[in-house]
This record gives structure tokens, sequence and C-alpha cells, in this order.
């Protein structure tokens, strides 16, 4: 175990135990990366789901935003837990997926999940998943109401973040997002 300022590291066993049950169990998590224009780092707070291995998929509303422009720009980001005086960060590589086809799947995955999250009428929203699912795999149009899911669907942000360094566990909470 080496000791870093405000930082340990821990055997791989024991920190990668407490960040997969992290990352099975949260739904937020802090990215640092840098601005497009600017270069000057900048830390933003989103949803995300897990693969349960070493790839993260971040995710939000619909429409632009800044932080997947970034991340375009700086593919080098470090990912921070959040929710505890304690958590860990680690070194990723991002990218954002845009075909829709190759996001679909990772969208599912996030809505279902979001859904656990949410104060919606779940079972409404999981018969809506259900029937988009359905409608993808069976390769049907999207016509009538799929026609305006494909179109939310489309515009959310899907970015692959794939871990490239080992776990640092940190003694003091995440960075303050901004």
């Amino acid at each position: 175990m080496e000791s870093k300022k405000g930082s340990t590291r821990f055997s791989e066993n024991d920190l990668n135990t407490h960040v997969k049950a992290y990352l099975q169990s949260s739904f937020l998590i802090r990215t640092k990366t840098k601005r497009r224009k600017t270069k000057t780092s900048y830390v933003f707070e989103s949803t995300f789901v897990s693969d349960g291995n070493r790839t993260i998929y971040l995710s939000g509303y619909p429409g632009r935003r800044d932080w997947v422009a970034n991340i375009s720009a700086n593919p080098d980001v470090t990912i921070h837990s959040v929710g505890n005086n304690y958590g860990f960060e680690i070194r990723a590589s991002a990218s954002v997926i845009r075909c829709f086809d190759q996001k679909l799947p990772y969208l599912m995955l996030f809505l279902e999940r979001w859904t656990n999250w949410a104060t919606i009428p779940k079972p409404v929203f999981k018969l809506i998943l259900m029937s988009i699912k359905v409608n993808s795999r069976c390769n049907l149009p999207w016509w009538g109401p799929f026609w305006l899911a494909k179109k939310i669907l489309s515009n959310m942000p899907c970015v692959q973040v794939e871990i490239i360094g080992e776990p640092i566990f940190r003694s003091e909470g995440a960075p303050p997002v901004g």
C-alpha cells in the first residue's frame, strides 16, 4: 500500500471489490476532463451504467451537451466516485458513440437502471422500454410511437469510458463540479 497526499493505493483485489460494489450500487459519477477551447480542467457529474468490467457508459437527457463536446475533444479523463467522504479515482479514455445502432443497447441498459432510481410510474415506463426492445430485436420499422422513441433516443448522449488505470483510493471526497 503506497501513500500519496490525500490518497492511498490499495491492493488490486481490495480496491477492485470496492470499485465494483460502487459501480453496481451508485448511479452518479464525476468525470474530470478538459474544456475543448480553453483546455482548463472541468469536472461534471453524470449518470452511468457499467458493464461490470472495465467499461462505463455515460448518458443523460436528450440534447446537446458541453461535456460530450469536451470529451470528444479531450478523451483522456479521470473518473471519481461521489457520495462518500472517501472514494476512488481512475484514469480512463472516453469516446463518444454517435451511431444509433451502436449506442441503442447501452442506452437501453442505462434507461433500465435509471428506472430503478427515478420517481416515474415504473410499470408504465418498463412497458415502454420492453416495447422498444421488442421493436429493435425484431428489426421492425420505427413508425408510429416508435418514431418518437427513436428521435428521443437518437438525441441522448452516449459516451463509452474505458478504464485504463488502476483505481486509487481517495481519503477525501470527489473534486467539486465545475
